[in-house]
C-alpha cells in the first residue's frame, strides 16, 4: 500500500463503525455501542453558615437523571459539601435540603445548583445556575425539605 493509501483507509475507517484491517481482508467492529446522546454537568455546593449543630438529609438529581439521597449527615461549623453528576441535556439541576434536627441554633446553609452542556452548541440550552440561603429555625423536630433558588 503506498502512503496515500494508507491515510484514506485510516481516514475511511473513521468515519465508519467498523476497522478495516490492512491487506488482511478482517474488518473489527468498534467496542460497545456508539452514543449521540449530550450531557449537561450538574453540581451542587452546601456551606454551612456560623456555627451548626444540625442533621440534615440532602436530595438532588445525580447522574443519568435519578435522585440521590443522602441521609442524616452532621453539619457543623466549617461544613462544605460539593456533589457533580452527568445527566441528559436539559435536566433541571435540583437540590433539596431537610432537616432531622437543626440544633438549638437552627442552620443556614448557602447553597448553589448549576447546569451547563458539555458542548456549547447553538442549539444546546444555556446553563442555568440557581443559588439561595436555606434557613431552618432552631428545634430538635424535623422540617420539610426546602429547595436551592
Amino acid at each position: 500500500m503506498t502512503t496515500n493509501q494508507i491515510r484514506s483507509a485510516i481516514a475511511a475507517a473513521c468515519l465508519t463503525p467498523a476497522i478495516l484491517l490492512a491487506g488482511s481482508g478482517v474488518s473489527s467492529a468498534l467496542p460497545g455501542p456508539i452514543t449521540t446522546e449530550l450531557k449537561s454537568t450538574l453540581r451542587y455546593t452546601l456551606t454551612a453558615k456560623g456555627f451548626p449543630a444540625s442533621i440534615i438529609n440532602i436530595s438532588y438529581i445525580g447522574d443519568d437523571g435519578r435522585v440521590v439521597d443522602e441521609n442524616k449527615v452532621f453539619v457543623g461549623a466549617g461544613y462544605s459539601w460539593t456533589r457533580t453528576a452527568r445527566a441528559p441535556i436539559g435536566t433541571y439541576p435540583t437540590l433539596k435540603v431537610s432537616v432531622e434536627s437543626a440544633g438549638l441554633a437552627g442552620i443556614a446553609l448557602s447553597c448553589t445548583a448549576t447546569s451547563t452542556p458539555i458542548l456549547n452548541l447553538a442549539n444546546t440550552p444555556k446553563p442555568i445556575v440557581r443559588s439561595a440561603t436555606i434557613e431552618f429555625a432552631g428545634g430538635f423536630s424535623q422540617a420539610v425539605a426546602k429547595t436551592c433558588g
